[in-house]
C-alpha cells in the first residue's frame, strides 16, 4: 500500500536513517583508526624497551669485564 508522503515525513525517516549509518560508519572508522594507533604506540614503546634491556645488558657485561680485569691488575 502507497501513501502520499505530503509533508516529506517518509524522505526525512529515509534521510535520519542514512545520517544514523554514515554515522555509525564514522564511528567504526574512527574506533579502527584510534585501535591501530594505540597498537603502533604500544609496539614503538616495546621495541624500546627491549633496546633498552639490551643496553644494559651490555653495561653488566662490561663493567663485570672491568672488574674482572682491575681484579687481575691488582
Amino acid at each position: 500500500m502507497w501513501e502520499l508522503d505530503m509533508f516529506g515525513k517518509t524522505r526525512r525517516n529515509a534521510e535520519a536513517a542514512q545520517a544514523r549509518l554514515e554515522a555509525r560508519m564514522d564511528d567504526w572508522h574512527y574506533a579502527h583508526i584510534s585501535l591501530s594507533a594505540e597498537v603502533a604506540d604500544t609496539y614503538v614503546q616495546y621495541r624500546g624497551c627491549i633496546q633498552l634491556r639490551q643496553a644494559y645488558e651490555q653495561e653488566a657485561i662490561s663493567k663485570s669485564q672491568t672488574a674482572a680485569a682491575t681484579k687481575s691488575a691488582v
